[in-house]
């Protein structure tokens, strides 16, 4: 009988591993693996106007793909900038506006250009590609460095990129598990 109870004990811890592991394998086949893909983009200077990427438009789009096996539920993409550095990096002061920033004659909200949202995001499809716009205040302060660094400098045109503030985005999801 003694053999018979060590061996059922076994037999149910077994089983209780089996379970984790099921679940953890089942996790795994249903997540999914968002990432940004950055990409080059070509800026032209004329008429005094910056034309990003061959088009006009407000915005330098970038493309976020799902390489996962599963669908991405209530995305969100938040971007984040050392605002006090940008604005020090353009040579220019805080005017005290609450999510509001300008930057030369244009004036940028920075909350609403802060944030995206999609409702879910399939497993990679070469056809289904998410497009998002890197905040246009970001792009609008780069191009203000650049004119600082390069047009406005009386020295070599040397400058150091990495001088400028770092954009990072917070990406947030939940898979079909609801984690």
């Amino acid at each position: 009988i003694f053999i018979t109870a060590c061996a059922a004990l076994i037999a149910g811890i077994a089983n209780i591993v089996m379970i984790f592991e099921v679940k953890e394998q089942k996790r795994a086949v249903s997540s999914p693996a968002l990432k940004l893909i950055d990409k080059n983009c070509e800026a032209v200077y004329k008429d005094n106007y910056w034309e990003w990427g061959g088009n006009k438009s407000h915005g330098i789009p970038i493309e976020l793909i799902n390489f996962g096996a599963g669908p991405a539920f209530n995305v969100s993409i938040n971007w984040f900038v050392e605002m006090k550095e940008l604005l020090e990096t353009i040579k220019q002061f805080d005017q005290k506006m609450e999510g509001m920033l300008q930057i030369g004659n244009t004036f940028h909200n920075t909350k609403l250009q802060n944030n995206k949202k999609f409702h879910a995001i399939p497993a990679y499809d070469k056809q289904d590609i998410n497009r998002l716009l890197i905040p246009w205040y970001y792009v609008s302060a780069f191009e203000k460095f650049i004119e600082i660094e390069v047009f406005n400098s009386e020295n070599e045109i040397t400058f150091e990129l990495s001088a400028f503030p770092r954009l990072l985005a917070d990406i947030s999801y939940e898979d079909i598990n609801k984690n």
